[in-house]
């Protein structure tokens, strides 16, 4: 597992700095799951990042924010869409 996340930490690298990305909604997201995947890395059953990576996933996959404190309208295959979008 730890060389797969290492391996999609390199490809959202590559694309960050190769890439003209003018979407930054889509944007946002490569940075914010480039974060994700650092802090997957290291992570540790008592680290306190494991909250942050279940609400990353949780909003990624259900579109359930945390921070709105609410559902977030958008289309069903947003991952998808921010995958297109670059």
């Amino acid at each position: 597992m730890i060389r797969n996340l290492d391996h999609l930490r390199d490809e959202i690298t590559f694309v960050l700095n190769n890439v003209d990305i003018y979407d930054e909604q889509a944007f946002e997201f490569l940075k914010e799951l480039s974060v994700i995947v650092v802090e997957m890395r290291a992570l540790k059953a008592d680290d306190k990042s494991v909250p942050k990576l279940c609400r990353f996933l949780w909003w990624m996959f259900t579109g359930w924010s945390f921070v709105v404190g609410g559902k977030i309208e958008r289309k069903p295959d947003f991952v998808k869409d921010m995958f297109e979008a670059i």
